[in-house]
């Protein structure tokens, strides 16, 4: 029997199809004895047993496999993904205009290079698992073809030659469903391969080899042309006859062997070429060429590690270099406190840049992306650009920050002003002994009231500047009857007098939509001259400060009380309510000037940080100048190494000329003889199913299965065509674009995504095919399994 070892897929595809087991049944036509019959059914059972086992393997198999295709495909899909990113990038870093931007641009290039290789490590691991997965599968599959073998041995003839022929078709679909997915998994591999290529090389392909792969697809169309024809031909004649379809076997044997001869005369020529003076001179000069190639690689290779070619030193020495800004104190300490978290070097030290000399080779820059000099100028331009205030705009916008906080600062001293001046009437009050009695209170509140129900009536008498003058007026007493509440520790209310009333106007709109008594205090609050005091000395200097010695201040804070307070703050992690929170209005002006010191130190500095960043910059330039030269000096070699290359396909290919038309004759004559085998192949596989082992024709068969095969393989062919027909056009149209430069790595990735889907496609359906058969396979079986279940008779 012909085995085939099927791909990961197609055993996942047989376990979707496999619901029986394999096994055979007793034929009861047949004369037999009862030990007999016992050692059949002894048979089924180990055959039975058998194909359960290597069930229980394809499933587990297809699981992984299933696991396996779905992380390929995502990680396939990532590589198209990063694939065009990078093309993208490179793109930006050709349109970049300034060294910055080239840098910033080739610096996201590199990254996405080391993903798309990261994830194509990944890709191809997985990849292997899966075929490692086949190797497991295998064993499985010999393991059911044996069971088949061994159901076999209790069929009759009649069972044996239908379940023959299915499983031939399974067999045969099988191996067109392993070509599909060795496809997939190359055209896969092929996109992959693009996709991490390096498109700043050019040559991805040769008009020779477009040539030769035009050439290539037209054999196979006349190939496939002819094979469709012969086919059609013996279509035609209608053969009724085994011995007709006997005759046109030895007819296609004939042609196969006139192939034959046309080969071994082939064959025959080429040894003459070889032989040939003109043919021995031309394999010289490739292997010529091949060893100048070598040694040009070989220089390349020694210069990259830095040794001595041709008495030059290729090991690549920077000095050291140290800048001083510690006679800066302030800008020193600014650079002290940007140090940290993601801008710290340890190229920076109490105001002094440094780096020591060093020595590198070509390999070391590639493999390390770079110098060590390179990584600390970045690095301490880093730190440089952290400190605010280094650009124009940072400084336009530190001055508007600095306006803003001086404004602040005004309103804050303004605020404290008032506090403490509440502050110290508190502690006259307190040392005079004075209150504000609830007499006092309710004479003013009820005066209050009348002036408000006069705003709220509006009755005023006279001109009208003369009303004017009275509403004014009017206004500014409420108002300054609040602050008289208000220092006097009683409740107004509202609160806190709404925004939107700010004259007589909004005043007389408010009481008209309430009432009088919701703008004067609903009740006295007793208050003593300690309690009073207290609140004022809090209100001035806050929470930590407003009590000494456990009472409420009479002297202001002293200026040593107020330095270390001070220790305790910090407006770059605190906000305003905080510092107020603990030292009151007094608090809220420190705050604020921190703030103001804070921008006012920045643009003071401005100068030294821009004149810090240009000498660190200039250092970079001096360097990355440096570098360039150093890399140029290597580009000689890898010049000589590309001409070389050059050179030798130059030389291989002449030599190969030479070969050119006796290679293609050769390619049309195994065509021809590969379309004549198949046909063959197709009649005989019939016929074979027509004669039972022992070379006798089964009556009960005809001729028409094989006229049927013969219209399978037309279809086939027909269909092989059409494909060889777009093969052709494919390649006839990747020349066009070539001779018109227009074949680039874009287009080579879209081409192979194309070719990937159409594989996809393809697998698809002779999957879906492939089911089918074995569906009809197993159904046999299951009829016989269950016809040999019966008791004897």
């Amino acid at each position: 029997m012909n085995k085939k070892y099927l791909s990961v897929v197609l055993f996942g595809a047989l376990m979707l199809g496999t619901a029986g087991t394999f096994t055979g049944c007793i034929d009861n036509d047949e004369p037999a004895g009862i030990e007999e019959l016992r050692g059949a059914k002894a048979e089924l059972l180990k055959a039975k047993a058998a194909v359960e086992q290597a069930n229980a393997a394809y499933r587990q198999a297809e699981t992984a496999w299933m696991q396996a295709k779905v992380q390929e495909q995502e990680l396939l899909n990532k590589g198209i993904e990063l694939g065009n990113q990078k093309l993208e990038l490179e793109l930006k870093v050709q349109e970049a205009k300034t060294e910055a931007e080239i840098a910033y641009w080739q610096s996201q290039l590199e990254q996405t290079k080391a993903e798309l290789e990261i994830n194509k490590v990944k890709w191809e691991a997985l990849l292997l698992q899966s075929k490692q997965n086949l190797a497991y599968v295998q064993q499985a599959y010999d393991n059911a073809m044996a069971a088949i073998e061994a159901s076999k041995l209790v069929l009759s003839k009649e069972e044996l030659t239908i379940l023959e022929a299915a499983q031939g078709r399974v067999e045969a679909l099988a191996g067109k469903l392993e070509t599909a997915h060795k496809n997939l998994n190359d055209t896969a591999e092929a996109l992959n391969k693009l996709l991490t290529a390096d498109s700043s090389n050019p040559n991805l392909v040769t008009e020779a080899e477009l040539l030769n792969k035009i050439e290539e697809k037209q054999i196979a169309l006349d190939s496939k042309n002819l094979e469709v024809s012969k086919i059609e031909e013996l279509i035609a004649k209608n053969i009724d006859t085994f011995e007709g379809w006997e005759a046109e076997v030895k007819d296609l044997e004939a042609k196969i062997a006139a192939q034959d001869t046309l080969l071994a005369q082939i064959r025959i020529e080429r040894t003459k070429i070889q032989e040939s003076q003109e043919a021995k001179d031309a394999y010289k000069a490739w292997q010529d060429a091949a060893n100048a190639r070598y040694k040009a690689e070989q220089e390349q290779t020694d210069a990259y590690a830095g040794k001595k070619v041709n008495n030059v030193s290729y090991t690549f020495k920077l000095d050291k270099f140290s800048y001083n800004v510690a006679s800066n104190l302030a800008l020193t300490e600014v650079l002290d406190a940007t140090n940290t978290g993601d801008v710290k070097t340890d190229y920076y030290k109490n105001g002094v840049f440094a780096y020591g000399d060093e020595s590198y080779t070509q390999n070391d820059y590639i493999n390390n992306k770079g110098t060590a000099t390179e990584s600390a100028l970045k690095e301490m331009l880093a730190l440089v650009n952290a400190v605010p205030g280094r650009a124009a705009e940072d400084l336009a916008w530190v001055n508007l920050d600095l306006n803003n906080e001086k404004k602040n600062l005004t309103a804050a001293e303004n605020d404290y002003d008032k506090a403490f001046e509440a502050w110290e009437k508190a502690v006259k009050d307190y040392k005079d002994g004075k209150t504000y009695t609830e007499d006092q209170f309710n004479i003013a509140v009820s005066q209050m009231k009348g002036i408000l129900q006069d705003i709220k009536d509006g009755d005023y008498e006279g001109s009208d500047d003369v009303k004017v003058a009275a509403q004014k007026a009017a206004y500014n007493e409420y108002i300054t009857f609040r602050q008289t509440m208000t220092d006097n520790k009683q409740n107004n209310q509202p609160a806190t007098l709404p925004a939107t009333i700010t004259d007589y106007k909004t005043l007389k709109a408010a009481l008209d939509a309430g009432s009088v008594d919701s703008y004067v205090p609903a009740a006295y609050n007793p208050v003593d001259p300690e309690t009073a005091l207290m609140t004022a000395s809090k209100a001035a200097f806050g929470e930590k400060m407003y009590m000494f010695d456990g009472k409420p201040r009479l002297t202001e804070p002293s200026a040593s009380e107020i330095a270390e307070a001070k220790k305790d703050l910090d407006f770059q992690v605190m906000d305003v309510d905080d510092y107020s929170a603990k030292y009151g209005a007094m608090g809220k002006v420190w705050f604020y000037e921190d703030k103001v010191n804070y921008y006012t130190q920045i643009i003071e500095q401005a100068e030294a940080i821009q004149n810090l960043k240009a000498a660190l910059t200039a250092q970079q330039d001096a360097v990355n100048k440096q570098i360039a030269a150093n890399t140029a000096s290597l580009v000689p070699f890898a010049e000589a190494v590309e001409k070389a290359k050059e050179a030798e396909v130059a030389a291989m290919n002449a030599h190969d000329a030479l070969y050119a038309d006796i290679n293609a004759e050769e390619a049309k004559v195994t065509a021809t003889r590969t379309s004549y085998v198949n046909i063959k192949a197709a009649i005989e596989k019939e016929i074979a199913d027509i004669v039972d082992y022992d070379n006798v024709t089964i009556t009960d068969k005809t001729v028409e299965g094989i006229k049927q095969a013969l219209a399978e393989a037309l279809n086939g062919a027909k269909e092989d065509v059409v494909e060889a027909e777009q093969d052709l056009a494919a390649a006839q149209k990747e020349l066009e674009l070539f001779k018109a430069g227009e074949y680039t790595l874009q287009y080579a990735i879209e081409k192979a995504q194309a070719e990937l889907e159409r594989a996809q496609a393809r697998f698809d359906e002779a999957q879906a095919i492939y089911k089918i058969a074995l569906e009809d396979l197993n159904a046999l079986i299951a009829k016989f399994t269950a016809a040999s279940e019966q008791p004897a008779a």
